[in-house]
């Protein structure tokens, strides 16, 4: 009788870490499934890079002569007009032209919203730095 108890509580132990052992797996399948598969899968949210819209007007005349533009609304309209061709058409924009580093934040959408600034010191007849801020965001 005593050899019957104790066979019967040896199969009891090898149950039991077998059990142990499906729940260590099952742990560690479930971590690996959260930690690769799951950060793949984006949902409806669109990842964009950049654009660097402004390192390709760096040495655009046009650009650089609407920038220096000592009437600060023929300014605007003007570097609008010249970046409203680089942008892509999905894309909305501001930007913001000063003649200090020291940007205020105009009122920007609850979106996920990119910047770029640049120095324009000036161009081959003036001296007269401004700095250009551009705000670009997906419609």
């Amino acid at each position: 009788m005593v050899k019957i108890i104790g066979e019967r509580a040896r199969r009891r132990n090898k149950k039991g870490y077998m059990r142990t052992i499906e729940a260590f797996s099952a742990v560690v399948i479930t971590f690996v499934f959260m930690m690769y598969v799951i950060p793949q899968y984006q949902g409806n949210e669109v990842r964009r890079e950049k654009l660097n819209v402004l390192h390709g007007l760096v040495n655009d005349d046009s650009f650089r002569n609407c920038v220096l533009e000592q009437d600060s609304s023929t300014a605007l309209n003007c570097t609008r007009s010249v970046v409203s061709r680089v942008i892509p058409q999905t894309y909305r924009f501001k930007i913001d032209i000063q003649e200090s580093d020291d940007f205020e934040y105009p009122d920007l959408p609850e979106t996920r919203v990119f910047s770029e600034s640049v120095m324009i010191a000036g161009n081959t007849t003036l001296y007269d730095p401004k700095y250009v801020r551009i705000y670009y965001w997906l419609r």
